[in-house]
């Protein structure tokens, strides 16, 4: 049965249908969001909630070869790897984000 397992397949055949995956780190969670390649940040926002995309004011990314390489979001913004995006931005595949939002 082993033999039937494909590593990677499935993030393949996502990346060959067009999405991308942008992720949210919480307290307790982690979660990950499907998005169309070439998406901005504005658009990550509305995919998370409507009010957060419209409330947005920017959003701070990290990418995830710098999350790998500092091994959390915490240590890699201490290294100056986090940096302020405006709604326009493209997201680059697996960005780690985090929406500053005036929704209440």
């Amino acid at each position: 049965l082993a033999s039937l397992v494909l590593p990677g397949l499935a993030v393949t055949l996502f990346d060959r249908m067009g999405f991308q995956t942008f992720l949210t780190l919480g307290d307790k969670d982690t979660t990950g969001w499907a998005l169309r390649k070439g998406s901005t940040a504005w658009d990550a926002s509305g995919k998370i909630h409507t009010d957060i995309q419209k409330g947005f004011i920017n959003c701070e990314v990290i990418s995830f070869a710098d999350f790998r390489a500092h091994k959390s979001a915490h240590d890699a913004a201490a290294h100056g790897k986090q940096r302020v995006e405006g709604k326009n931005h493209n997201l680059a595949d697996f960005d780690i984000i985090n929406i500053k939002t005036s929704a209440r």
